[in-house]
C-alpha cells in the first residue's frame, strides 16, 4: 500500500544506510558503490559529498577528492571541508 514516492524515499534511506555503513567499516569502494546507485534517485547531500571525497582520498584519488573538497569549501568553508583540503594538502607534500 506505499506510493511510489514512499517506495523510492525509502529505497533512497537504504542506500544512505549503506554508504554510512560501508563508509563506517573502512569499504570505501563499497560506499563510492552506494553513492553512485544513490545518484539517480536524490541530490547527495554535504554529508553524503564529504564522504565521497574522503573515500576517494582513502583509495589514493587524490586529485578527485580535492575538487570535492574545493568545491564543498567554497559552497561554504567548514572545518571538515578545511580537514579535508588541510589532509590533501599534507598528502602531496609528504606523500607515503
Amino acid at each position: 500500500g506505499l506510493t511510489a514516492q514512499r517506495r523510492q524515499d525509502i529505497g533512497v534511506m537504504a542506500l544512505e544506510q549503506r554508504v554510512l555503513a560501508s563508509y563506517e567499516r573502512g569499504d570505501y569502494l563499497g560506499a563510492l558503490s552506494a553513492l553512485r546507485q544513490r545518484a539517480p534517485h536524490a541530490t547527495e547531500t554535504r554529508d553524503l559529498t564529504l564522504m565521497r571525497a574522503w573515500s576517494l582520498y582513502q583509495l589514493g584519488k587524490i586529485d578527485e577528492a580535492e575538487r570535492l573538497f574545493r568545491a564543498l569549501d567554497a559552497q561554504t568553508s567548514t572545518k571538515e571541508s578545511r580537514s579535508g583540503l588541510a589532509a590533501v594538502d599534507s598528502k602531496r607534500t609528504r606523500p607515503e
